[in-house]
Parts: structure tokens; sequence; C-alpha cells
């Protein structure tokens, strides 16, 4: 793959890359958090007191849909407001290529905004195309995954560096709760712990915003790239695999129960949305009004 001097490696490193652009009223902020593996019937079943709480106070489903049951072309549709039809990206596997069309890191870059993104996953180095992320926490291009307890140690990269950075948009990924329910089955003891590791890591980056000085200028989008049942997920397989949840919170949202079809396509669509930028070019998916703030 091919990286520009403002393409990361590793979980200690920062550029400053991007134009500081003015200030704006209203959302300057969004942070996305992605549970990877994360089944909606999960949140009950797990002790996930986080996210449970958090929801509460969320505009929420839990019968979102995912573009693509699989890892690197769900993403891709959440980034890209494209389904994988038209985004082209339908392996799951770090590849070494470099997305050559737009998605959320380029046009809020292009901005002159900062973007993050903390993964541990280093495929999905793919979404930020070369010069589009002013930080990139993960594994190094072609390495695969971070080793256990990534999920605390990119929280706590977030906690490090929001406050300072002033990102105006940071997807967070954690791969925890995917690779349990590979290993021991969806719903499983080892796999609802594991939905409890993310959910501590969530916190983390809750109190974190909280304590920014940030919080009320913060939209919070967590969602999951795709369910699973017994060991697996994917194209063929079951209903628990295509079902995710989807919330967003932040001031000025009120609490509610999201109406009408959620997909991945509306993910890119509403992050535009909240930061006050343009659509992406021939984006799919809608704007999701109870995730705007009301005048």
């Amino acid at each position: 793959m091919r990286w520009s001097s403002c393409a990361l490696v590793g979980l200690a490193v920062i550029a400053s890359c991007a134009a500081t652009a003015p200030p704006r009223a209203g959302i300057q902020h969004v942070v996305i958090v992605i549970v990877d593996g994360l089944r909606p019937d999960a949140i009950a079943a797990a002790s996930a007191p986080n996210l449970q709480r958090w929801m509460k106070t969320a505009a929420t489903t839990l019968e979102a849909r995912t573009a693509h049951p699989a890892t690197l072309p769900a993403h891709m549709s959440m980034v890209t407001g494209l389904a994988p039809a038209r985004h082209g990206v339908s392996w799951n596997t770090d590849r070494g290529q470099v997305y050559d069309g737009p998605t959320l890191f380029t046009v809020v870059h292009a901005a002159g905004l900062r973007t993050a993104l903390l993964t541990g996953e280093s495929k999905l180095t793919m979404l930020a195309p070369p010069g589009s992320a002013d930080l990139y926490a993960g594994p190094a291009p072609g390495n695969g995954h971070l080793e256990r307890g990534a999920a605390a140690a990119l929280a706590a990269r977030f906690a490090q560096d929001f406050a300072r950075e002033g990102f105006a948009l940071t997807l967070v990924h954690f791969d925890e709760t995917d690779a349990a329910g590979h290993r021991h089955g969806w719903m499983s003891p080892g796999y609802l712990a594991a939905v409890g590791v993310a959910d501590h890591a969530l916190g983390t980056i809750l109190d974190a915003i909280a304590a920014s000085g940030r919080a009320g200028s913060t939209a919070v989008l967590v969602t999951a790239d795709h369910g699973g049942e017994r060991d697996n997920h994917g194209v063929g397989r079951g209903e628990t695999s295509w079902l995710i949840p989807f919330a967003c919170q932040g001031q000025g949202l009120a609490p509610a129960r999201i109406a009408g079809t959620v997909t991945h396509l509306d993910l890119a669509p509403t992050v535009l949305a909240l930061l006050g930028l343009p659509a992406l070019p021939g984006a799919e998916g809608r704007v999701i009004p109870e995730c705007l703030v009301k005048p």
C-alpha cells in the first residue's frame, strides 16, 4: 500500500497535516465507534453498562442492517455511502491496496479539518486514503491485528489525544468482539465477555469526551459492521449476520427510536450533515433525521 508522509503507523505517532479550519457553531466533532461483530441482542445479554446507559440518552435502533456481513466491505460502505457493488471492495483481507475514491476522511480533511483513525486491524487503513488521516493508530499495513488488549490501548490513545488535537472526525474500531465470536461462538460466554471489554473501552472514550471541554460540540455514533452466528458470519448465513445496532448521541439530540430502515449507507451522509460539509458524490444513503441537532 502506498503511504504519504501524513499516513501513520503505530499507536504512538501523530502527524499534523491539515490546515486549521475556522471555528464552527453546533457539532464540530464526530466520534464513530464501531464494535466489530456486535449483535444487537448481545448488548442486553452482556455486562455492558456503559453502552446500555449511553443508549438510553441516544437515538437508537437495534434493527439496522449491514451493507455486507464482512468487516472491510461493510466499513467501506460506512465511509463512502456506497453499496459494495459500487465501491468495489468485496474482499476482507489486507491486500495492500489504496482506495482511490472519496471517503469521509478525504472530504473532512479537504475541508481543512483534522481526522483520526484508530483500529485493531490493518486492512481498515483503506478507509483513509493516503494523506487523509492526521492520526493513524493501529497495526502497520500488512500486519493484520493488534494483540490482545487492543481496545483498551486504542481507547487510551483516544483519551490522550482528543481534547488536545480537536479532531473533527474520529473513527475507532474495536475487533476483540469479532475475534471472540470466531473463537468461542456468537453469544457464548467468551463472546459476551469480549462485549464487556469493548464496553469498558467505550466508557473510556465517553469519559474522555466529557472531560475534554468539547462534549457540547461532539456527536457520538456507535454501530457494528456485522453480526454473527455460531462461529462465523457472511453472505448466505442467517439474519443475525445482517442485523446491527446503530445509535447517535450529542447535545441537542433527543433520545428516540430511529424510524425507518437504517443501513451502513446512511452513516457517511449523516456524519457530513452533522459537520455541515457537502455530501459524498453519488452516496446512496440518507441523512438520519433523529441524529441531527435541531436548530
